[in-house]
């Protein structure tokens, strides 16, 4: 059974936020990339189009995991881990077109290319773990720390970032011996992508 999308996480997706997409390319290999959001029915809506990675890696493993943080207080975030349901070209010109009015304020998705094909992907979020949202304690006390520091956020920024380590301990070790691999045996791109992940 799937759980309904509804409360404060509908409002994250409703609102000007992006989608962080997590797939599995063929080799086992993790691709991500952020995507506009729609909320539609209890259930996250993507739009994309087709021959692009990630939804070529849906049709192979329809399983995905959905980051939506919020862009005014980006301590605050949802974890959808769910599984794709549906997939459709009805409606996905429209809906585009509505994505594009809500992220852009255009009247029409102005970036189609000539033969571009849109799809609809809806997606289930899995009960239990499949919906979980984090907002750590300082994250609504962010606006006042702000104002109180007259815009100066970095040591209310750098006290969040321990509050952080604190609560998600980091195997310093573990993510060392990771960034030495891809290092050793990629590329300048896959270094790149390493050091980000690892950094975060």
């Amino acid at each position: 059974m799937s759980v309904r999308i509804e409360g404060r996480a509908a409002e994250l997706l409703q609102g000007k936020n992006f989608a962080n997409v997590a797939t599995k390319n063929a080799d086992g290999t993790i691709h991500g990339t952020p995507v506009w959001v729609d909320v539609q029915d209890g259930k996250p809506v993507l739009n994309t189009a087709e021959g692009r990675v990630w939804p070529t890696n849906l049709e192979r493993d329809p399983h995905v995991t959905l980051t939506v943080q919020n862009m005014e207080n980006p301590y605050e975030y949802l974890e959808i881990r769910g599984t794709v349901t549906e997939r459709t070209h009805d409606g996905a010109d429209e809906h585009i077109d509505l994505l594009a009015k809500k992220y852009m304020d255009a009247d029409s998705y102005p970036l189609r290319k000539e033969g571009e094909q849109r799809v609809i992907i809806r997606v289930d979020a899995d009960r239990g773990e499949g919906l979980r949202q984090l907002t750590r304690r300082f994250a609504a006390d962010l606006p006042s720390m702000r104002a109180a520091a007259g815009g100066a956020t970095t040591t209310a920024g750098a006290a969040a970032c321990a509050a952080t380590r604190r609560a998600a301990p980091i195997d310093r070790r573990g993510a060392l011996r990771a960034r030495t691999r891809y290092e050793r045996g990629g590329g300048g791109a896959s270094r790149l992508r390493a050091r980000s992940a690892y950094a975060r």
